[in-house]
């Protein structure tokens, strides 16, 4: 499948996948992915989408997760990149939530 080129941003620099994820949703998530977005497209404060998702205070917690699982499944996904704060995904998810952090775990364990 040809890579899909999402260079679209708003005035955060966020993408439709930053966007999609901070909302929670999923299925949008799920076929931006399989579009071939660059799940590492860094926003303003250089946050990913798996930034944003393991920080979201506003989403319920299973639409999160699944945003979570679609994200660590995209090939590519960098789960090291650090926000101009100094944080990974990990370190955001510790602070944030045990299922979380476990999940991110899961995934670096491979």
């Amino acid at each position: 499948m040809p890579e899909t080129s999402m260079v679209i941003a708003n005035v955060n620099d966020w993408t439709p996948l930053h966007l999609a994820t901070h909302w929670g949703n999923h299925r949008i998530v799920e076929r931006l992915i399989s579009q071939g977005v660059d799940v590492n497209a860094r926003a303003r404060g250089s946050m990913t989408a798996l930034h944003i998702a393991v920080s979201n205070p506003i989403v319920k917690a299973e639409n999160v997760i699944q945003v979570i699982r679609h994200l660590l499944g995209a090939p590519g996904i960098d789960v090291s990149v650090r926000s101009d704060s100094g944080d990974t995904p990990m370190d955001l998810a510790q602070r944030k939530s045990e299922a979380i952090y476990m999940l991110l775990k899961e995934h670096l364990d491979r």
